[in-house]
């Protein structure tokens, strides 16, 4: 029996291969929004530790100098939070962007893969029918050759 040959099989092969690409690439951007969501944690659990700390100086004397280093701190502390929550909203939209192109190329491959299937089932029919037509004719021949010989 003849074998089924898909003439489209190498690029199937590359939409397959440039899914994987796009899904080891939407990993490394998911990676760095969750990185980057901890870092954010950390610098709001660290900002709350600083006010608790600034707390438990109010009841002692500070010097001016003190008090300044502290503030200065905390304005560190809160533009570190603002920038870092930018950045998180832009790597945010990078992972949704590789998110679409990873589901596109998804889309390509499954394309090629339902092609193959359709022409495998189409060339399985053909054979199917072929091999039917020769039994039926074996069958006739036989009928013909038993008739024959009565």
């Amino acid at each position: 029996m003849k074998k089924f040959k898909f003439r489209l099989e190498p690029l199937l092969k590359v939409k397959a291969h440039r899914e994987k690409q796009r899904q080891k690439e939407h990993a490394t951007a998911v990676n760095n929004e969750m990185t980057q969501a901890q870092k954010l944690d950390e610098l709001a659990h660290h900002r709350n530790d600083v006010v608790s700390l600034q707390s438990e100086m109010i009841g002692k004397t500070l010097s001016p100098n003190q008090l300044m280093t502290y503030a200065r701190y905390m304005m560190k502390l809160r533009k570190d939070g603002v920038v870092g929550g930018e950045l998180l909203k832009v790597l945010g939209k990078e992972t949704e962007r590789r998110r679409a192109v990873l589901a596109q190329a998804a889309t390509e491959r499954k394309i090629y893969e339902q092609l193959k299937e359709n022409q495998e089932r189409e060339f399985l029919e053909v054979i199917e029918k072929a091999e039917r037509k020769e039994s039926d004719e074996l069958a006739i021949d036989n009928f013909r050759l038993r008739r024959g010989s009565r």
